[in-house]
């Protein structure tokens, strides 16, 4: 989604810095109808909303925290 924080690691669907219940807000419908609505939510970038996305989103929402960062430092 352009932040630097490349997206199988960005559960920051919402640019708050953090992971928060905001965030599984947008991607809970996208991960019920199978496509991404909202920018990154795809996490694993295949096209298809799946098993596999939210496997990558989970552990970074219970973390509460994106990243880490594709940016050089």
């Amino acid at each position: 989604d352009g932040d630097g924080i490349g997206d199988a690691c960005d559960c920051d669907f919402d640019q708050s810095g953090t992971c928060t219940l905001a965030d599984f807000q947008i991607f809970l419908p996208d991960q019920f109808s199978g496509t991404s609505s909202t920018p990154g939510t795809d996490m694993n970038g295949d096209g298809n909303m799946t098993l596999a996305d939210f496997q990558l989103f989970l552990p970074r929402f219970l973390d509460g925290t994106p990243g880490p960062s594709g940016l050089v430092p």
